[in-house]
Protein backbone atom coordinates (compact mmCIF):
# COMPACT_ATOMS: atom_id res chain seq x y z
CA UNK A 1 0.00 0.00 0.00
CA UNK A 2 1.25 3.53 -0.46
CA UNK A 3 1.76 5.72 1.88
CA UNK A 4 -1.24 7.56 3.11
CA UNK A 5 -1.31 11.29 4.19
CA UNK A 6 -3.30 12.47 7.30
CA UNK A 7 -6.31 13.89 5.49
CA UNK A 8 -6.55 10.04 3.42
CA UNK A 9 -7.02 8.28 6.76
CA UNK A 10 -10.52 6.79 7.38
CA UNK A 11 -11.79 4.57 9.73
CA UNK A 12 -10.90 0.68 10.00
CA UNK A 13 -7.59 0.76 7.94
CA UNK A 14 -5.21 -1.89 8.40
CA UNK A 15 -1.40 -1.94 7.60
CA UNK A 16 -1.03 1.85 6.66
CA UNK A 17 2.41 2.96 5.68
CA UNK A 18 2.83 6.67 6.54
CA UNK A 19 6.07 9.61 7.00
CA UNK A 20 5.14 11.78 10.08
CA UNK A 21 6.24 14.51 12.54
CA UNK A 22 5.65 13.50 16.17
CA UNK A 23 3.97 16.58 17.34
CA UNK A 24 3.39 15.35 21.18
CA UNK A 25 3.90 12.01 23.08
CA UNK A 26 2.74 11.18 26.57
CA UNK A 27 2.32 8.13 28.50
CA UNK A 28 -0.11 6.47 30.79
CA UNK A 29 0.43 2.92 33.32
CA UNK A 30 -2.47 0.72 32.91
CA UNK A 31 -3.00 -2.31 35.26
CA UNK A 32 -5.22 -5.44 33.57
CA UNK A 33 -5.26 -9.16 34.35
CA UNK A 34 -2.05 -9.66 32.66
CA UNK A 35 -0.17 -7.36 35.13
CA UNK A 36 0.66 -3.29 34.34
CA UNK A 37 2.01 -1.97 31.01
CA UNK A 38 2.53 1.61 29.64
CA UNK A 39 1.06 2.75 26.69
CA UNK A 40 1.67 6.24 24.88
CA UNK A 41 -0.10 9.03 23.41
CA UNK A 42 -0.24 11.98 21.47
CA UNK A 43 -0.33 13.75 18.45
CA UNK A 44 1.48 13.02 14.67
CA UNK A 45 0.99 15.09 11.74
CA UNK A 46 2.28 16.15 8.01
CA UNK A 47 1.79 19.09 5.39
CA UNK A 48 -2.43 17.78 5.36
CA UNK A 49 -2.87 18.08 8.88
CA UNK A 50 -3.00 16.39 12.65
CA UNK A 51 -4.11 13.36 14.07
CA UNK A 52 -4.11 11.87 17.48
CA UNK A 53 -2.59 8.27 17.97
CA UNK A 54 -2.01 5.58 20.29
CA UNK A 55 1.12 3.37 20.95
CA UNK A 56 1.40 0.20 22.69
CA UNK A 57 5.18 0.09 21.81
CA UNK A 58 7.40 2.84 21.25
CA UNK A 59 11.13 3.41 21.28
CA UNK A 60 12.54 4.96 24.04
CA UNK A 61 14.89 7.50 22.39
CA UNK A 62 11.37 9.02 20.04
CA UNK A 63 11.00 12.32 21.27
CA UNK A 64 8.45 15.41 20.13
CA UNK A 65 9.77 16.54 16.59
CA UNK A 66 10.84 13.31 15.24
CA UNK A 67 10.19 12.05 11.84
CA UNK A 68 9.53 8.73 11.28
CA UNK A 69 8.17 6.23 8.96
CA UNK A 70 5.67 4.06 10.32
CA UNK A 71 4.24 0.84 8.50
CA UNK A 72 1.82 -1.90 9.46
CA UNK A 73 -0.06 1.21 11.52
CA UNK A 74 -4.07 0.98 11.25
CA UNK A 75 -7.24 3.69 12.22
CA UNK A 76 -9.86 3.27 14.67
CA UNK A 77 -12.46 5.38 15.76
CA UNK A 78 -12.73 6.33 19.09
CA UNK A 79 -14.34 9.20 20.71
CA UNK A 80 -16.04 10.11 17.30
CA UNK A 81 -12.46 10.47 16.10
CA UNK A 82 -10.33 8.77 14.03
CA UNK A 83 -6.89 7.20 15.64
CA UNK A 84 -3.85 5.86 14.50
CA UNK A 85 -2.93 2.61 16.31
CA UNK A 86 0.37 1.18 16.94
CA UNK A 87 1.08 -2.23 18.11
CA UNK A 88 3.82 -4.95 17.88
CA UNK A 89 3.38 -5.50 14.50
CA UNK A 90 4.14 -1.63 13.47
CA UNK A 91 7.55 -0.54 12.38
CA UNK A 92 9.15 3.16 13.67
CA UNK A 93 12.08 4.01 11.26
CA UNK A 94 13.80 7.51 12.41
CA UNK A 95 14.28 9.73 9.19
CA UNK A 96 16.12 12.47 10.73
CA UNK A 97 17.27 13.29 6.96
CA UNK A 98 13.50 15.33 6.08
CA UNK A 99 12.12 18.07 7.43
CA UNK A 100 8.25 17.94 6.78
CA UNK A 101 6.21 20.94 8.40
CA UNK A 102 3.37 20.33 9.93
CA UNK A 103 -0.11 21.79 8.88
CA UNK A 104 -2.19 22.47 11.99
CA UNK A 105 -5.97 21.71 11.42
CA UNK A 106 -8.43 22.33 14.68
CA UNK A 107 -11.98 21.58 15.11
CA UNK A 108 -14.27 24.67 16.48
CA UNK A 109 -15.73 23.99 19.45
CA UNK A 110 -18.01 25.38 21.69
CA UNK A 111 -16.78 25.98 25.54
CA UNK A 112 -19.40 23.47 26.79
CA UNK A 113 -17.95 20.85 24.75
CA UNK A 114 -14.64 21.15 25.62
CA UNK A 115 -12.69 17.80 26.58
CA UNK A 116 -8.98 16.19 26.54
CA UNK A 117 -10.23 14.51 23.82
CA UNK A 118 -8.80 17.09 21.15
CA UNK A 119 -5.59 18.87 22.69
CA UNK A 120 -5.26 21.92 20.57
CA UNK A 121 -9.02 23.49 19.23
CA UNK A 122 -10.41 26.86 17.89
CA UNK A 123 -12.86 28.74 19.96
CA UNK A 124 -14.55 31.98 20.37
CA UNK A 125 -15.55 33.67 23.08
CA UNK A 126 -15.55 36.90 25.03
CA UNK A 127 -12.32 37.21 27.87
CA UNK A 128 -12.97 38.90 31.27
CA UNK A 129 -11.34 39.09 34.57
CA UNK A 130 -8.03 38.91 33.17
CA UNK A 131 -5.06 39.70 35.71
CA UNK A 132 -1.31 39.51 34.92
CA UNK A 133 1.10 37.81 36.47
CA UNK A 134 5.09 37.57 36.84
CA UNK A 135 6.60 34.43 37.07
CA UNK A 136 10.48 33.46 36.15
CA UNK A 137 11.74 31.00 33.37
CA UNK A 138 15.10 30.07 32.62
CA UNK A 139 16.01 33.36 35.12
CA UNK A 140 13.99 35.78 32.89
CA UNK A 141 10.86 37.71 34.19
CA UNK A 142 8.03 36.53 32.11
CA UNK A 143 4.13 37.73 32.62
CA UNK A 144 1.25 35.29 32.40
CA UNK A 145 -2.59 36.76 31.80
CA UNK A 146 -5.23 34.62 33.55
CA UNK A 147 -8.39 34.95 33.63
CA UNK A 148 -12.16 34.16 31.62
CA UNK A 149 -13.45 32.87 28.19
CA UNK A 150 -16.86 32.51 27.87
CA UNK A 151 -19.64 32.09 25.34
CA UNK A 152 -23.35 31.98 24.73
CA UNK A 153 -22.16 28.15 26.31
CA UNK A 154 -20.06 28.24 29.10
CA UNK A 155 -16.89 29.71 30.83
CA UNK A 156 -13.64 28.25 31.48
CA UNK A 157 -10.09 29.61 32.83
CA UNK A 158 -7.74 31.01 30.05
CA UNK A 159 -4.08 31.34 30.48
CA UNK A 160 -2.18 32.65 27.94
CA UNK A 161 1.44 33.22 28.12
CA UNK A 162 3.29 36.37 27.14
CA UNK A 163 0.42 37.90 24.76
CA UNK A 164 -2.14 40.26 26.64
CA UNK A 165 -6.18 38.95 26.08
CA UNK A 166 -8.08 41.91 25.14
CA UNK A 167 -11.11 41.70 27.68
CA UNK A 168 -14.86 42.32 26.95
CA UNK A 169 -14.19 41.94 22.98
CA UNK A 170 -15.19 38.78 20.92
CA UNK A 171 -12.31 36.52 19.92
CA UNK A 172 -11.34 33.64 17.88
CA UNK A 173 -8.62 31.95 19.26
CA UNK A 174 -7.29 29.41 16.90
CA UNK A 175 -4.91 26.64 18.33
CA UNK A 176 -5.38 26.71 21.75
CA UNK A 177 -3.85 24.16 24.34
CA UNK A 178 -6.85 22.17 26.08
CA UNK A 179 -5.79 21.30 29.46
CA UNK A 180 -7.65 19.77 32.91
CA UNK A 181 -6.04 21.35 36.27
CA UNK A 182 -7.57 21.12 39.81
CA UNK A 183 -10.30 19.09 37.92
CA UNK A 184 -11.27 22.15 35.09
CA UNK A 185 -11.13 22.27 31.69
CA UNK A 186 -8.93 25.10 30.79
CA UNK A 187 -7.23 26.73 27.96
CA UNK A 188 -4.01 27.97 27.06
CA UNK A 189 -2.70 30.23 25.16
CA UNK A 190 1.05 30.65 24.01
CA UNK A 191 3.21 32.56 20.69
CA UNK A 192 1.74 29.49 18.45
CA UNK A 193 -2.07 30.53 19.21
CA UNK A 194 -3.88 32.77 16.71
CA UNK A 195 -5.75 35.41 18.26
CA UNK A 196 -8.12 37.27 16.20
CA UNK A 197 -11.20 39.25 16.27
CA UNK A 198 -14.74 37.52 15.88
CA UNK A 199 -18.29 38.59 14.88
CA UNK A 200 -20.79 39.34 18.24
CA UNK A 201 -21.28 36.68 21.12
CA UNK A 202 -24.07 36.84 22.80
CA UNK A 203 -23.80 36.28 26.45
CA UNK A 204 -26.85 35.02 28.02
CA UNK A 205 -27.85 35.79 31.75
CA UNK A 206 -28.27 32.23 32.27
CA UNK A 207 -27.06 29.33 30.57
CA UNK A 208 -29.52 26.42 31.57
CA UNK A 209 -28.92 23.34 31.58
CA UNK A 210 -30.27 19.79 32.34
CA UNK A 211 -27.93 17.50 34.19
CA UNK A 212 -28.04 15.06 31.51
CA UNK A 213 -26.31 17.90 29.35
CA UNK A 214 -23.15 18.25 30.79
CA UNK A 215 -20.21 16.08 29.74
CA UNK A 216 -17.18 18.07 31.10
CA UNK A 217 -16.28 20.60 34.02
CA UNK A 218 -17.19 23.95 32.71
CA UNK A 219 -18.47 26.86 34.32
CA UNK A 220 -21.04 29.41 34.31
CA UNK A 221 -23.69 27.11 34.18
CA UNK A 222 -27.29 27.09 35.90
CA UNK A 223 -29.25 23.92 36.41
CA UNK A 224 -32.45 24.01 38.93
CA UNK A 225 -33.80 20.75 40.74
CA UNK A 226 -34.75 19.56 43.98
CA UNK A 227 -32.12 19.16 46.78
CA UNK A 228 -32.84 15.20 48.00
CA UNK A 229 -30.20 14.73 50.49
CA UNK A 230 -27.90 17.32 52.91
CA UNK A 231 -24.77 16.03 54.19
CA UNK A 232 -24.35 15.36 57.44
CA UNK A 233 -21.06 17.11 57.38
CA UNK A 234 -23.04 20.26 56.34
CA UNK A 235 -22.26 23.22 59.26
CA UNK A 236 -19.69 24.82 60.73
CA UNK A 237 -16.14 23.94 59.74
CA UNK A 238 -12.61 25.72 60.89
CA UNK A 239 -9.96 27.03 58.63
CA UNK A 240 -6.55 28.10 59.24
CA UNK A 241 -6.10 31.69 59.06
CA UNK A 242 -3.26 31.63 56.82
CA UNK A 243 -3.58 28.97 53.81
CA UNK A 244 -7.51 28.86 54.28
CA UNK A 245 -7.22 25.26 53.92
CA UNK A 246 -10.02 23.40 56.20
CA UNK A 247 -8.66 21.86 59.70
CA UNK A 248 -10.68 18.45 60.94
CA UNK A 249 -8.60 18.44 63.40
CA UNK A 250 -6.50 20.28 66.01
CA UNK A 251 -4.04 22.40 63.90
CA UNK A 252 -3.29 23.53 60.47
CA UNK A 253 -0.37 20.95 59.69
CA UNK A 254 1.42 23.70 57.36
CA UNK A 255 1.10 26.00 60.17
CA UNK A 256 0.30 24.57 63.80
CA UNK A 257 0.77 28.44 65.35
CA UNK A 258 -1.75 29.99 62.85
CA UNK A 259 -5.30 30.57 64.51
CA UNK A 260 -8.60 28.80 63.46
CA UNK A 261 -11.12 30.59 61.47
CA UNK A 262 -15.07 29.58 61.63
CA UNK A 263 -16.62 29.03 58.63
CA UNK A 264 -19.81 27.08 57.14
CA UNK A 265 -19.62 24.94 54.26
CA UNK A 266 -22.67 22.80 53.11
CA UNK A 267 -22.82 20.00 50.49
CA UNK A 268 -26.01 18.34 49.41
CA UNK A 269 -27.85 16.82 46.16
CA UNK A 270 -29.39 17.98 43.43
CA UNK A 271 -32.30 16.00 41.06
CA UNK A 272 -33.38 17.45 38.54
CA UNK A 273 -35.40 14.84 36.51
CA UNK A 274 -32.69 13.47 34.12
CA UNK A 275 -29.68 13.32 36.91
CA UNK A 276 -28.43 13.45 40.37
CA UNK A 277 -25.33 15.91 41.17
CA UNK A 278 -23.23 16.37 44.31
CA UNK A 279 -23.42 19.75 44.74
CA UNK A 280 -21.84 22.02 47.58
CA UNK A 281 -21.80 25.84 48.70
CA UNK A 282 -19.43 28.70 51.04
CA UNK A 283 -20.00 31.07 52.98
CA UNK A 284 -20.39 33.54 50.81
CA UNK A 285 -23.52 32.26 49.26
CA UNK A 286 -25.06 30.13 51.93
CA UNK A 287 -25.30 32.49 54.74
CA UNK A 288 -27.42 34.80 52.64
CA UNK A 289 -29.13 31.72 51.52
CA UNK A 290 -29.76 31.09 55.40
CA UNK A 291 -30.20 34.82 56.26
CA UNK A 292 -27.93 34.48 59.09
CA UNK A 293 -24.68 36.88 59.85
CA UNK A 294 -21.54 35.67 59.83
CA UNK A 295 -21.24 36.55 63.58
CA UNK A 296 -23.83 33.32 63.89
CA UNK A 297 -20.27 31.44 63.47
CA UNK A 298 -17.81 32.99 65.88
CA UNK A 299 -17.52 31.01 68.66
CA UNK A 300 -20.13 28.75 67.67
CA UNK A 301 -20.38 26.20 70.98
CA UNK A 302 -21.72 22.92 70.18
CA UNK A 303 -25.52 23.68 70.71
CA UNK A 304 -24.95 26.35 67.68
CA UNK A 305 -23.78 24.22 65.81
CA UNK A 306 -26.02 21.60 65.70
CA UNK A 307 -29.07 24.26 65.29
CA UNK A 308 -26.58 25.76 62.21
CA UNK A 309 -26.99 22.21 60.58
CA UNK A 310 -30.52 21.84 61.43
CA UNK A 311 -30.80 25.42 59.42
CA UNK A 312 -29.39 24.08 56.71
CA UNK A 313 -31.26 21.21 56.64
CA UNK A 314 -34.95 23.03 56.66
CA UNK A 315 -33.81 25.48 54.66
CA UNK A 316 -32.39 23.12 51.87
CA UNK A 317 -34.03 19.19 52.02
CA UNK A 318 -36.98 18.58 49.39
CA UNK A 319 -36.56 22.50 48.37
CA UNK A 320 -36.09 23.51 44.79
CA UNK A 321 -32.86 25.10 44.17
CA UNK A 322 -31.92 27.71 40.98
CA UNK A 323 -27.97 27.33 41.13
CA UNK A 324 -25.43 28.22 39.19
CA UNK A 325 -21.69 27.58 39.03
CA UNK A 326 -19.05 25.34 37.40
CA UNK A 327 -18.67 21.87 37.51
CA UNK A 328 -15.37 20.20 38.69
CA UNK A 329 -14.18 16.40 38.03
CA UNK A 330 -13.10 14.46 40.87
CA UNK A 331 -11.49 11.30 39.46
CA UNK A 332 -14.15 10.13 36.98
CA UNK A 333 -17.17 11.93 38.43
CA UNK A 334 -18.04 15.43 38.47
CA UNK A 335 -19.38 17.59 41.21
CA UNK A 336 -20.57 21.55 41.43
CA UNK A 337 -19.51 23.92 42.91
CA UNK A 338 -22.23 26.90 43.87
CA UNK A 339 -21.14 30.52 43.15
CA UNK A 340 -24.84 31.30 43.62
CA UNK A 341 -28.13 30.28 45.06
CA UNK A 342 -31.57 30.99 45.35
CA UNK A 343 -35.17 29.50 45.69
CA UNK A 344 -36.90 28.70 42.89
CA UNK A 345 -39.42 31.30 42.03
CA UNK A 346 -42.50 32.06 39.87
CA UNK A 347 -40.49 34.13 37.76
CA UNK A 348 -37.52 31.65 37.90
CA UNK A 349 -39.95 29.12 36.54
CA UNK A 350 -40.79 31.56 33.80
CA UNK A 351 -37.01 31.64 32.95
CA UNK A 352 -36.61 27.66 33.04
CA UNK A 353 -39.62 27.13 31.16
CA UNK A 354 -38.46 29.69 28.45
CA UNK A 355 -35.02 28.04 28.34
CA UNK A 356 -36.56 24.83 27.48
CA UNK A 357 -38.70 25.71 25.21
CA UNK A 358 -35.86 26.97 23.97
CA UNK A 359 -33.69 24.19 23.01
CA UNK A 360 -37.32 21.96 21.84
Amino acid sequence: MPRQKVNDLKEEMKDISMKVKIVSISSRNTRNERGESTYFYGYMGDETGTIPYTAWAFPSSLKAGDVVDMKNVYTKKYNDTIRVYLDSRSEIILDPSTNLEVKRVYREYKIKDLSLKDQYVDVRGIASSVRAREYEKDGKKQKVYQGFLEDETARVRISSFGREIVENKPLKLVGARVTEFNGRISLSVNDKTGIDSAEEIKIPQYRIYQLQEINGPVGGITIAGFVVSVGEKSGVIYRCAECSKTISDGSCPDHPDARKVEDIFAYFTIDDGTGVMQCSAGSDHLLSFLKIGKEALTNADAKSRDEIHASIRNSLLGMPIFASGEFRRLRDDLSFRIDSMKRVDQQELKIIAAAMEADL
